[in-house]
């Protein structure tokens, strides 16, 4: 980040301009098209991407499109219907015209741009609640929204390192995906492949009944518990046992509702994939249930049914009567005649047994993938945040230190390792000692320090007055003139030094071990780099502000521990002369510093 706080303390220092999109972005138009034109001319090989509302988008041949409006820049696309949402698109597309675009001569603030209003997509969601059945948003939403607009550079920086952490999050949730469709073979598989099993109708097993009542500015805090339909498809799994929201009780005395067991699907949705998705209540209060839903009552196991709600065989037959154009709806009643596989609940038990192991896989996210994709997208967030986040006047991001180690773990937790400076994590010893107090096991200077990462021997010399650096047990001791004689110690007890000793001290001992520590700055590698920028001839003198900004590698303090453990055996070997012949011991130090190197050294994430 360091070079973001360079490029910010270059250009925009006060502060930047925060403009209104009108006055800064163009905006396109969409092509008049419908959504029964558009299944018409999809086409998989088409040049064209056409975006409608929703998850609806297809490719079709511009020669096919009727009063084609094609963008060939690199666009933002306004989702304005529906689920509010913005789109960056860099290749020709075009769009239903109820939804529109920005567009800007330089690429970088286009995608810029594109991550200021996704920082902020709540917002326009919710400037859209209340405009009919589905939520709209209208062009002076956007237009009269003010963006924050740094300086190019700036703008570059924050862009590239979005997409890092972009690209990142889209490879786990390829893996993802396939571990999904894996599952879903295994679902699909067992929920429909056993012709033994009888395929039974819906309504004969099954009452289903129509939700509705209560709407969202019903919405209460502590009230009674409720499903709003479009929460299905953004909020709830397979199933569930407490709800998202709650309405208030005259609301609630005049809803319809689902009680435990039951199945709520929302019967209405932008797309064909998304209607209806169903929730298997499994509360022990009733809830009531938002319009745009059918309630399914029966003696079956919930979780079964739920499970089957989601399968491709299901999928078959909503297909078959779902109707509408701009929006997908199945009438309720209709669902009576879908055939469900309905073995014994014996059996339906063991099946919801094993795909809810298969469904943990894929979406539990207290394990695996998922949640590797929770933490980075977490991290995302706020790295997000935090980028796009200035003052009109002020300072900007990142100043705060606890806010720097927050991040520093966030990554060690997230990637295994963080990349940081020496100053992220420790500084220079700010505390002070009488001399009186000293002796001359407790003093340490230049000439005790022995050389070649020897230690220290018992000091000839003790001041008799002054106040000194007061180091700490766990503090690493460098040597400041000569750098090339790599003295270095790491305190085993509390004591004193002169200002021509380097005392550094960790600032969060759960980042950093100071053994660990030790050891990163006994490497070669930060020798050199100290001799790099050390100042003066005869006798040079490693730069204290250098050396607070080299960089390197630190991984999981579990990770710390078992790297120490390794190069402590490794010293051991080195150190004792008992060991073996002198031979032996110079083969063992070169070992020794081949795995500190090995395991000091990381490939960083691409």
């Amino acid at each position: 980040m360091s070079r973001l706080d360079d490029l910010i303390q270059e250009y925009c220092p006060d502060g930047v301009p925060f403009v209104k999109i009108k006055d800064y972005f163009t905006r396109l138009k969409g092509t008049p098209i419908t959504a029964r034109k558009m299944k018409e001319i999809a086409s998989e090989d088409g040049e064209i991407k056409i975006f409608a509302g929703g998850k609806t988008i297809i490719d079709a041949h511009e020669a096919d499109i009727p009063k084609a409006n094609i963008t060939t820049v690199p666009a933002v696309l306004v989702q304005s219907r529906g689920v509010i949402d913005f789109v960056y698109y860099d290749k020709p597309f075009t769009f239903k015209n109820e939804m529109w675009a920005y567009t800007h001569e330089d690429i970088t603030t286009v995608k810029y741009l594109y991550y200021v209003l996704s920082n902020d997509v709540q917002y326009f969601r919710e400037k859209a609640s209340g405009m009919g059945s589905l939520p709209q948003i209208s062009t002076p939403v956007t237009e009269e929204y003010k963006v924050p607009l740094p300086a190019l550079p700036v703008q570059r920086e924050i862009v590239r390192i979005l997409d890092e952490f972009t690209l990142l999050s889209a490879e786990l949730a390829a893996e993802l995906a396939a571990r999904k469709k894996q599952y879903e073979y295994y679902r699909d598989t067992l929920l429909n492949n056993n012709a033994e099993i009888p395929k039974i109708k819906l309504g004969e097993f099954a009452v289903i009944s129509r939700g509705g009542n209560f709407q969202k500015k019903d919405f209460v805090d502590n009230g009674l518990p409720c499903i709003h339909y479009g929460q299905i498809y953004t909020h709830y799994g397979t199933y569930a046992d407490t709800t998202l929201t709650t309405i208030n009780e005259e609301a609630y005395s005049k809803s319809k509702k689902a009680k435990k067991n039951d199945i709520v699907m929302a019967v209405t949705s932008e797309n064909i994939e998304d209607v209806c998705k169903s929730v298997a209540w499994l509360g022990d209060k009733d809830i009531a249930v938002s319009g745009h839903t059918a309630i399914i009552s029966h003696q079956q196991n919930a979780k079964y049914l739920s499970y089957y709600f989601s399968s491709n065989a299901f999928f078959k037959q909503k297909k078959k009567l779902a109707h509408g154009t701009k929006v997908i709806e199945v009438t309720p009643n209709t669902l009576a005649n879908i055939e469900v596989p309905l073995p014994s609940l014996e059996v339906q038990n063991r099946l919801v047994e094993v795909l809810d192991n298969f469904d943990s896989i894929c979406s539990d996210l207290n394990i695996g993938l998922p949640a590797e994709i929770e933490a980075r997208q977490k991290q995302y967030e706020f790295y997000r945040d935090q980028l796009l986040t200035f003052a009109e006047n002020g300072n900007t991001i990142l100043t705060n230190n606890e806010q720097r180690r927050n991040l520093i773990k966030l990554l060690q937790y997230v990637l295994g390792y963080a990349n940081v400076s020496l100053s992220d994590i420790a500084e220079y010893q700010k505390e002070r000692i009488d001399a009186s107090l000293l002796d001359a096991s407790t003093y340490v200077g230049v000439d005790n320090l022995l050389q070649n990462k020897a230690g220290i021997k018992k000091s000839e010399y003790v001041p008799t007055e002054g106040r000194l650096i007061n180091y700490h047990k766990g503090d690493v001791l460098i040597g400041n003139i000569r750098p090339y004689l790599r003295k270095i110690w790491l305190a085993k007890n509390d004591g004193g030094t002169n200002g021509d000793v380097l005392d550094i001290t960790i600032k969060n001992n759960q980042i950093v071990t100071s053994k660990f520590l030790y050891y990163v700055l006994s490497s070669e590698s930060f020798f050199d780099y100290d001799m790099q920028y050390a100042k003066g001839a005869k006798m040079p003198r490693g730069d204290k502000k250098a050396v607070m900004n080299y960089t390197f590698t630190i991984p999981t303090i579990e990770r710390q521990k078992e790297i120490v453990a390794i190069l402590d055996k490794f010293d051991d070997l080195c150190n004792d002369l008992s060991a073996g012949i002198p031979a032996e011991i110079e083969a063992n130090q070169k070992r020794y510093e081949y795995y500190r190197d090995q395991l000091l050294t990381f490939k960083e994430l691409k």
